[in-house]
């Protein structure tokens, strides 16, 4: 079937491993839903280490794999396998996975396809996994007859009380600071939000996963905080009065072991989709909004107050001046000899890049 079908590509892989990167990988760059396709047992299994990465980066991907055949299943038997390669797969990937299914009846696989990739994309993204056993996948079926699934309705959270504790926030606030997380990216939100950093005219620092959400040269951004971040946007954020964080769990690598000292003299507005990590007990957000990050954005830009502009001249001084004396590519760094500077050597090639190429990065 997927032979036949001239609307879908395929690209043929050489470990299912690289297919489930290659499938999350392919969602992050173009906000499509990346499919990958194992057969069973070991080729399911090496599917893990993906969905791993697409679970705690919230990408949205649809794994599907190949099962034996419904007779040859051990189903409640006390045995370990029956069928050749036989592999519990669902129960392996249940918690990394935001919906994981085996089809058992062939007239049930149009509304759990349809299913599956709706939860991938709604809420918080995250993986799918749809699991096939070969007599299934070889079943005729009618399409036009298949039941389909119906999406439920989304409530979306009334964020006015919100909008206006925040707007009174920044307003109040001498050395604000916004954080740019990956939920933002993933709510198709960059351009509300470069709108919002126009208007406020704040500092701005980024997360690992938002990196890539403001271009680096703007006034406005200080750099990547955190463990693996800049000086300077760490000194932003532990010197800051109010941090806006839009998107972004906060994690260890970003707040540091302690989470209490993490921006000690500020007040904390933490806009995270997902209600279990704003209560998760690691950063005490004083205003915790459990909201899409681009409806948050936008519900924000709507407000159109001009409290959203505050005087923060000599804070955005400073941030500017901690980002040119504590620069990644210091200036020793090129006078080295007899070896290439890994710093020197990332900011030429970022200056050979065009705009829209792609790079593959290795941990290294």
């Amino acid at each position: 079937s997927l032979g036949r079908s001239r609307r879908t590509g395929y690209v043929c892989v050489q470990h299912e491993q690289a297919g489930a990167m290659a499938a999350e990988a392919y969602a992050r760059v173009t906000g499509n839903l990346g499919v990958a396709l194992g057969t069973s047992g070991p080729g399911a299994t090496n599917l893990i280490t993906g969905i791993c990465c697409a679970w705690f980066d919230s990408i949205p991907a649809l794994y599907l794999t190949g099962q034996v055949n419904r007779h040859e299943t051990k189903g409640r038997r006390r045995v370990r396998q029956i069928g050749f390669q036989e592999t519990d797969i669902i129960s392996i990937v249940r918690s990394i996975t935001k919906y994981a299914i085996q089809v058992t009846n062939p007239r049930r696989i149009r509304f759990e396809l349809e299913r599956a990739v709706w939860l991938a994309r709604s809420g918080r993204p995250g993986p799918v996994l749809v699991d096939l056993p070969v007599d299934v996948q070889h079943a005729e079926v009618n399409v036009a007859r298949l039941p389909r699934f119906r999406p439920p309705r989304v409530r979306r959270p009334n964020l006015q009380p919100a909008i206006s504790r925040t707007v009174a926030w920044v307003s109040a606030a001498q050395r604000p600071v916004l954080i740019a997380g990956g939920g933002i990216k993933l709510a198709h939100a960059q351009r509300e939000f470069r709108r919002l950093v126009q208007q406020l005219r704040i500092p701005v620092v980024a997360t690992w996963s938002g990196i890539d959400v403001l271009p680096h040269d703007h006034p406005r951004y200080v750099g990547q905080f955190g463990v693996y971040g800049s000086r300077a946007a760490n000194y932003a954020v532990q010197n800051a009065d109010l941090v806006i964080s839009v998107g972004s769990r906060l994690d260890t690598r970003q707040t540091g072991g302690q989470p209490r000292t993490f921006a000690r003299a500020a007040r904390k507005v933490v806009v995270d989709i997902d209600p279990g990590e704003l209560r998760k007990g690691w950063v005490t957000a004083d205003l915790p909004i459990a909201a899409d990050a681009g409806d948050f954005l936008r519900a924000l830009l709507a407000s159109r107050s001009p409290r959203l502009r505050p005087e923060v001249a000599d804070w955005r001084r400073r941030c500017a001046d901690w980002r040119r004396r504590y620069p990644a590519v210091l200036p020793a760094f090129h006078r080295q000899r007899g070896s290439v500077n890994a710093y020197v050597f990332i900011q030429a090639l970022a200056r050979a890049l065009a705009p829209g190429d792609v790079i593959v990065a290795d941990e290294g």
